[in-house]
């Protein structure tokens, strides 16, 4: 079964697993979510059938702006994508 979801106007087709794990990180936007939370609850994954999942989300997200940052050991939060010497947004120098 395919999920969409529209991402600045365009269409985005997402496998079930993947509209779940999205739509868990876009829950809490910013903060960490635990591995074993965005994993299959009813089965443990390995870390490498993780990788994959997630490595597909960042395809689908990274055109549009956004990137989900891995913590090693802990889990993975979705941000904006930020670019070599950018500044966070809010944050001001000096």
């Amino acid at each position: 079964m395919r999920s969409e979801i529209i991402l600045h106007g365009r269409r985005l087709r997402l496998s079930a697993s993947q509209a779940r794990r999205l739509s868990l990180l876009l829950a809490h936007p910013g903060h960490l979510v635990c591995a074993t939370q965005v994993g299959h609850p009813a089965r443990p994954e390995s870390a490498l059938v993780l990788a994959k999942a997630i490595s597909r989300l960042r395809n689908v997200l990274r055109p549009h702006g956004y990137d989900i940052y891995a913590v090693p050991g802990r889990g993975f939060l979705l941000a904006p994508l930020l670019t070599l010497g950018e500044e966070p947004a809010g944050k001001e120098g000096g």
